[in-house]
């Protein structure tokens, strides 16, 4: 089935996979089916309005509703919402039926569940307080130690600055990072110790300036090796001839760092690449997917089986149009959840079962349109019913928003109570306030105080070596040499500067995310055809092998299918 989306009229495909997927997915109530239609957005659209519901980064000084007390919030302390400490908002003395109204069938359902959404408090953050310990300026984390500034990380300690980040330490200005130590400006890399600027690294050791190497220790400035040592620029030198060129670098000076970090990627564009990174999977379309098996359209994924278009998901089966989830079985439209069957077109749910249209609905099941409700079942709009009741309104509600245009389709970006600019959806598809205030999404524009210091100096003011940085620097602000705001230097990541010679940054972390970012690739797929070229007895052909691929047809590089890519890794 071809199909225009609705709102970038671009035009997508509906497979017959696609089409039984949606029938099978249907929910099923007092014994009848109620099909949800075909999309009528892309696939891109649709990710982008599920995104405009998650804010990972921007946080706020706000206060407790309920004790006064002071935190750290994911809501700006403008924003006229009711939100509670996180101990307080699992607290069992409130389950969200507090908040419970009666369908008003007059009305859209969309438009009552904005105002449900505004009445109940809200977590200030999205972590799982209990297991955090000193990191209170995070948020979507859980069993972090002395972290700050983490978005959507787990299992680290003593981190900074650094997002999609797991089982890490010692680790700043990093993101999609597993298993590492002791890193710097680590991109998409897994298990790598004491190393600098790494991108889409495995197991590598003591160096700086890598990419796509695996199982590589004291090397500098490569590209595409394995099981190598004592490499310099991708040539082979001895442990004293390397270490006598190491000798005359000094990362620690922020020009040199900057210089040697720019001329390597420029460098590494002519390096052959892999179309993809699809480890143990087995019929997969995507990038980083790992360990799954017909698994299309994703990323950043493991251990899923029969879904589509998913995002840093694990343990998903038959689930499409979901990110940021552990562990969740048929379900559409997924925003954030964890331990889920068969929620439909809700976001930040967990272990819980039949929940459509739902926020935060945990330890619980047959809830339609619910807010913030605990340990229940049966709930519509958070107000309690018997199972008949429930099962005999539910179907009702259904038919009304079919009349509507609402029944299939996710929630609109009005509903959320994150602006544009602040949320997931800008970092992957941005737009300026007009344009997000166009397509009906909020902005916000609160500006919080600006920190107070003696002194603030510019990044010209900085020392050019992190030698010559004293504790000075702590009292002070730095103005930041591309967005022009204020930020600080902490003690713990002047201390990790100090102890690994890195030069102080002149940009603040907004930014330096930002530009993280741009080194990441898209999470959307074209189709090509191998760039290698192979050589014959008489002749010179391109390889003819086809494939999905994350790297557009307008972009440089030379991309190789799995078979050519590893003729050319050394």
């Amino acid at each position: 089935m071809e199909k225009q989306c609705r709102v970038s009229k671009k035009p997508f495909s509906l497979t017959e996979q696609d089409l039984f997927f949606y029938e099978k997915v249907s929910p099923v109530i007092n014994g009848k089916k109620y099909l949800i239609p075909p999309p009528s957005l892309s696939p891109e659209e649709r990710l982008r309005k599920r995104w405009v519901f998650r804010n990972e980064h921007a946080l706020y000084n706000n206060k407790c509703a309920k004790t006064g007390k002071p935190l750290v919030a994911m809501f700006p302390p403008t924003l006229p919402i009711t939100i509670y400490e996180q101990k307080l908002w699992w607290d069992k003395s409130w389950d969200g039926t507090e908040y419970g109204r009666d369908f008003d069938f007059s009305r859209p359902f969309f438009a009552q569940y904005a105002e449900l959404l505004r009445a109940v408090p809200h977590p200030n953050l999205l972590n799982d307080a209990l297991s955090n310990e000193n990191s209170d300026y995070v948020n979507c984390t859980i069993s972090l130690k002395n972290c700050y500034m983490l978005s959507d990380a787990g299992s680290s300690e003593d981190c900074y600055y650094s997002n999609i980040i797991n089982s890490s330490k010692n680790c700043v200005d990093c993101t999609a990072v597993v298993g590492s130590e002791m890193g710097y400006e680590l991109i998409g890399s897994l298990s790598c110790y004491n190393s600098k600027f790494l991108l889409n690294c495995d197991n590598c050791r003591d160096s700086a300036f890598l990419y796509a190497c695996k199982s590589c220790s004291n090397c500098f400035g490569c590209y595409n090796l394995r099981h190598k040592e004592y490499c310099w620029y991708n040539e082979q030198l001895t442990k004293e001839e390397f270490e006598k060129r190491l000798a005359k670098v000094d990362l620690g000076n922020y020009e040199t760092y900057q210089r040697l970090k720019e001329d390597f990627l420029v460098r590494i564009q002519a390096a052959p690449r892999e179309y993809a990174f699809l480890m143990g999977s087995e019929n997969c379309t995507g990038n980083v997917v790992v360990r799954s098996h017909n698994t299309h359209v994703a990323f950043d994924c493991d251990g899923n089986q029969d879904s589509k278009y998913t995002i840093s998901t694990t343990g998903i089966r038959d689930t499409y149009d979901i990110e940021h989830t552990y562990n969740a079985e048929l379900c559409l439209e997924v925003m954030a959840a964890t331990n889920i069957y068969q929620n439909l077109f809700s976001f930040y749910t967990i272990n819980s079962q039949n929940i459509f249209y739902s926020y935060l609905a945990s330890a619980a099941s047959n809830c339609f349109g619910c807010a913030g409700i605990k340990n229940q079942q049966y709930c519509i709009l958070n107000k309690k019913y018997s199972k008949e009741a429930y099962e005999e309104l539910v179907p009702r509600i259904i038919e009304h928003m079919k009349t509507t245009g609402e029944w299939g389709e996710f929630f609109p970006m009005s509903v959320s109570l994150h602006g544009y600019n602040e949320s997931l959806a800008v970092d992957y598809f941005p737009l300026t306030k007009a344009e997000a205030l166009t397509m009906s999404a909020n902005w916000n524009d609160y500006e919080a105080p600006k920190p107070s210091a003696t002194q603030v100096l510019t990044a010209n003011q900085l020392p050019a070596s992190i030698q010559e940085v004293t504790d000075e620097i702590l009292q002070q602000v730095v103005q930041c040499a591309s967005s022009g705001k204020l930020f600080k230097i902490t003690k713990q990541e002047l201390q990790f500067y100090r102890a690994h010679n890195i030069p102080l940054p002149r940009v603040c972390h907004d930014v330096r995310y930002q530009e993280r970012l741009k080194l990441r690739l898209p999470r959307r797929l074209w189709p090509r055809q191998c760039d290698c070229l192979e050589s014959g007895h008489d002749h010179t052909a391109r390889c003819e092998h086809q494939f999905e691929t994350p790297y557009a047809p307008d972009q440089p590089e030379r991309i190789y299918c799995e078979k050519c890519y590893q003729k050319v890794v050394t």
